[in-house]
């Protein structure tokens, strides 16, 4: 089923903002007409007469199913700024249209009506030098309209993460290095030849110390970076669907008809009289 949603703003700059929002909640610009009602080029006055009560009839139409003044939308028309028209295919998305209106200062058209009304009535009664009102009600019980309305915010919570720790633990490692020993081994040989120079030099007391060598494994520890751990946050988005119910207030009146005739009050009448 098709909706038409139609707003009636006194300020063009409050229209183009409802209109954005509507466009950034996904609402297709195609669907969206706006009219500037009060504009420097405007056409002649019997025009906007007849432009301004086509307008008025088409909301009549749209909202009000009671008999009242033909010119009573046609008025509220006339006075307005601009009108902006969205047709949509849900009832949930015609509510959020109206929603939107109404939050960027779309005017209440039956308010409207009911003060246009009223002045036209207190205007007539003050031309005609009378004071009597006949619209005063008595004992009257207002019943309020409520209706819930779904807003939705964000909160951050904690659904997990990951917790780091470092410390130090030891390994025991066994290397195999091969090293060397040096002995000091004495021959001893018979020779028999003839002195030398160098033989006849050496030819004296002395002592000569030749010593024993031997590799030893010596130990050191160089350290070294072999690994880094990065740990950080890594933002994504995803849509999630919010499902609600809202509840409204739905205010019927009937009219209770009891079928009693004039007759059936005159006898009343008489039978109170009776009675006395």
């Amino acid at each position: 089923m098709s909706y038409t949603v139609v707003g009636l703003f006194n300020n063009r700059n409050q229209a183009q903002t409802a209109i954005r929002e509507l466009t950034q909640r996904g609402f297709i610009p195609e669907n969206i007409d706006i009219v500037n009602n009060k504009g420097s080029n405007s056409n002649a006055h019997s025009e906007e007469v007849i432009i301004t009560e086509s307008v008025g009839n088409f909301l009549q139409s749209l909202f009000s199913s009671e008999k009242r003044n033909d010119n009573a939308y046609a008025n509220v028309a006339a006075n307005t700024d601009c009108i902006v028209t969205i047709h949509v295919d849900d009832h949930e998305r015609a509510r959020e249209v109206a929603f939107v209106l109404d939050k960027n200062g779309a005017i209440d058209i039956d308010s409207e009506t009911s003060i246009q009304g009223s002045e036209n009535i207190a205007q007539t009664n003050h031309n005609a030098n009378t004071s009597s009102n006949n619209t005063h009600l008595q004992n009257t019980t207002n019943i309020p309209v409520i209706e819930e309305r779904l807003q939705i915010d964000k909160q951050v919570v904690e659904t997990g993460g990951m917790r780091v720790k470092s410390r130090i633990i030891e390994k025991p490692i066994e290397e195999n290095v091969r090293l060397r020993n040096q002995f000091v081994i004495v021959n001893r040989r018979s020779v028999d030849r003839e002195v030398t120079d160098d033989d006849l030099s050496n030819f004296r007391e002395g002592e000569i110390e030749f010593l024993e060598l031997a590799e030893v494994p010596v130990i050191a520890k160089k350290s070294r970076v072999v690994e880094e751990v990065e740990i950080g946050r890594q933002v994504s988005e995803h849509e999630e669907t919010v499902q609600e119910t809202l509840r409204s207030t739905d205010v019927q009146v009937e009219e209770i008809n009891r079928n009693v005739t004039d007759s059936d009050l005159n006898t009343r009448k008489v039978n109170r009289s009776s009675n006395s």
